[in-house]
């Protein structure tokens, strides 16, 4: 008898406000009997999908269709365990949270669920080490030039 390989993938988007999109990646993740957390509304949209290996590639087939600003697979890996379901987002089920703070709170009851989403989101020193990461952590606009940032508000003060 052989056992499920089971994956967790996070997705981070622009942001995640259409009702009609959220509503296709509910519909998904029943049908591919997926766990989902959404952190929808303001800016990151973030999806965190935990499943046996053919669901989550499916429900990922489904959510790419969806065409989300500036959607970006942050990190995907093989798992032994589900950490969601313990958490309250049973297998089929989908959990909106409109906070990242709340996103993150839930987060904190698997210390190693929470600790992998940190490095993904960039927000832990581990963040460097990880494969993929530290492309897109450069600063941008004026203020990644110093001294172009103080001589245009300077002009601007003088003006």
């Amino acid at each position: 008898m052989s056992t499920a390989i089971l994956h967790r993938m996070l997705i981070k988007t622009h942001h995640m406000t259409s009702r009609k999109k959220i509503g296709v990646i509910t519909r998904a993740a029943k049908t591919h009997d997926c766990s989902v957390l959404l952190k929808v509304g303001a800016p990151p949209g973030i999806m965190l999908c935990e499943g046996e290996e053919n669901g989550v590639k499916e429900w990922e087939n489904v959510v790419r269709k969806l065409r989300y600003k500036d959607m970006r697979l942050v990190k995907r890996e093989s798992i032994e365990k589900m950490s969601l379901g313990p958490l309250g987002v049973e297998t089929g089920d989908v959990q909106e949270i409109e906070e990242i703070k709340d996103f993150a709170k839930l987060l904190e009851g698997d210390e190693g669920l929470y600790q992998w989403w940190r490095v993904g989101m960039g927000n832990s020193q581990n963040s460097h080490s990880q494969p993929g990461h530290g492309r897109r952590q450069h600063r941008r606009g004026i203020d990644a030039y110093p001294q172009a940032s103080q001589i245009l508000k300077r002009s601007i003060n003088q003006g």
